[in-house]
């Protein structure tokens, strides 16, 4: 979903305004990663591995393609 929102501000809004959703996106999750965290330390069961999801959704880069997009782009330069 990241990917797609990305994209959308891409085409209608410009890179910078893409870059700016990014960033604010990242922190959020990280915010939201370090409440888990924090929570887990207090004693909350079940919040690590939702911290580490968030970590890992933070560290997602929304500006590669995926794997099935790079694999269309190749049969389209072909000419499937």
């Amino acid at each position: 979903m990241l990917r797609s929102r990305y994209l959308y501000f891409v085409k209608h809004f410009g890179r910078r305004q893409a870059s700016v959703l990014l960033w604010g996106v990242r922190a959020a999750l990280l915010a939201r990663a370090g409440k888990a965290a924090l929570a887990t330390l207090r004693g909350g069961g079940g919040q690590a591995g939702k911290a580490a999801l968030l970590r890992a959704l933070a560290a997602y880069d929304p500006r590669t393609p995926l794997s099935h997009e790079r694999s269309s782009n190749s049969l389209t330069s072909v000419g499937v």
